[in-house]
């Protein structure tokens, strides 16, 4: 095991790259990239006037995405550490980022309840949907990024025609907000957390039931799949 020390800011989001050679955490206004080989810190890059809340590699490619309270995504050349042309975004915080697969759209999960999608090639709007009564807390791709799935404050997980924008289900509700979502279409499943120590799993041919899992040390508020497995990552204030 390898620790990638940052003493300066709590942390708030980490991510891994396709080939696995870089390892990116988020702190409050900066995101610290490492190389993971000997865990030297190769970039610092710094760039949103308020707190960050995601960031993630871009398929295939040497760029980052970050996004934060300030409202807007910004794309980075992790080797310059400079931006990637136009930041995304209509200046209301964002909880969430989920990138299509071949990494040519976004789809933003906004404080104001909609879920908005993007161009990366032209920056440009493609469409939003209004997906939720509260702040959009979570959004995912599935099925080949066909579909989306949204979560939201409010407690409910929606299912999205990413076409036509139409509802194709609404999951079962746990009575709390959903922190994350995340999914993996070779093993079929989705997988939430939430504001409590359970996270949800679902079967795509079985929207109507899910099972449960609890971890006793508190929420599970990062979640992503490796392989057939779920791993679970929770990250507090302060927590590496």
């Amino acid at each position: 095991m390898r620790l990638f020390v940052n003493l300066e800011e709590p942390v708030t989001d980490v991510c891994v790259n396709d080939s696995e050679t870089l390892f990116a955490r988020a702190g409050l206004r900066t995101v610290a990239v490492f190389r993971i080989a000997d865990g030297k810190q190769v970039r610092s890059i710094r760039g949103h006037a308020k707190r960050l809340i995601r960031v993630a590699f871009l398929p295939s490619r040497e760029l980052l995405i970050t996004a934060g309270e300030d409202g807007f995504a910004r794309i980075w050349n992790v080797k310059s550490g400079q931006p990637n042309g136009l930041a995304i975004g209509s200046g209301r915080g964002i909880h969430d980022i989920a990138i299509r697969p071949d990494g040519r759209q976004v789809a933003l999960a906004p404080a104001d309840g909609k879920v908005t999608r993007w161009d990366l090639n032209s920056r440009q709007s493609i469409g939003e949907i209004e997906a939720h009564d509260a702040e959009v807390t979570a959004v995912c791709y599935i099925r080949d990024a066909t579909q989306l799935v949204s979560g939201g404050s409010d407690s409910r997980i929606k299912l999205w025609d990413v076409q036509s924008l139409e509802p194709v289900t609404k999951l079962g509700m746990v009575r709390a907000p959903v922190l994350r979502l995340t999914a993996n279409d070779e093993d079929q499943r989705l997988v939430a957390s939430y504001s409590f120590i359970n996270i949800s799993v679902w079967k795509y041919d079985d929207w109507d039931s899910c099972s449960f899992v609890s971890f006793a040390n508190g929420p599970a508020v990062d979640i992503s799949f490796t392989g057939d497995n779920p791993v679970l990552l929770s990250l507090s204030s302060g927590q590496t």
